[in-house]
């Protein structure tokens, strides 16, 4: 008798972790060999850039499920400029996005290398948004070292996190609708550089659309979802 119950209890709690994976809502595509490009405009709309973020793995297991990114920026005439590998994950019923993926492409091409290490909270997306909520603050540092000797820190932080709305977006690819995220950053290399940001997201997407701001408001440039393929 003894032994049935726990077996029970043990099958239950099983469950229930399997339960958290699956309620996971996935704001990018989950199927190996996906792809999300956007492209890059500065504040007049001209275009200076795009990036193409393309899903290599995906693991599942116990209670969450992982996704390995390769994140390629290009410039504008088609040149590949940099790749890094971001992860995405499902974990208790939040997804969790990379923080790598708000640090400027062009620092990661001046120390390509060299040896770099990150720390890091994860920017959680949780599994209902509602207009007026508040977020968790997320951060990353990014330390460069050359001959074992530091020299270079960087450190982002994502706060003032709020649900903001919910907008239709439009795009080549058709209509979206999106939960708009605003939110206020921090970034630190020995001066401390403030700014504004917006992104509108789409569930087994992402980011349609973004938008960055200096501290006063004014638009410095904005991102737009061009190409979207889910094997």
């Amino acid at each position: 008798m003894k032994r049935s119950l726990l077996s029970f209890v043990i099958i239950s709690l099983l469950g229930a972790y399997a339960l958290k994976a699956q309620d996971c809502v996935y704001y990018f595509p989950t199927t190996e060999g996906a792809s999300v490009e956007t492209s890059s405009y500065d504040a007049t709309g001209k275009l200076t850039g795009i990036n193409i973020q393309r899903v290599v793995k995906k693991e599942e297991g116990g209670n969450q499920m992982k996704l390995s990114v390769a994140n390629e920026n290009y410039d504008v005439k088609g040149s590949k400029k940099t790749t890094t590998t971001l992860e995405y994950a499902c974990r208790g019923g939040e997804f969790h996005v990379d923080m790598k993926r708000f640090i400027d492409p062009a620092i990661f091409a001046q120390y390509q290398n060299m040896d770099i290490s990150f720390s890091s909270s994860d920017y959680i997306i949780p599994r209902a948004f509602v207009p007026n909520q508040s977020l968790d603050e997320a951060s990353v540092t990014m330390t460069v070292k050359s001959n074992g000797i530091s020299i270079m820190n960087l450190k982002v932080r994502i706060f003032n996190r709020k649900v903001d709305a919910v907008e239709t977006i439009k795009t080549n690819m058709g209509n979206y609708e999106c939960y708009k995220v605003t939110y206020d950053v921090e970034t630190d290399m020995g001066i401390t550089v403030k700014s504004k940001g917006a992104e509108w997201y789409t569930k087994n997407v992402g980011v349609v659309k973004s938008e960055t701001y200096d501290a006063s408001g004014k638009l410095m440039g904005s991102t737009l979802l061009t190409k979207f393929k889910d094997q």
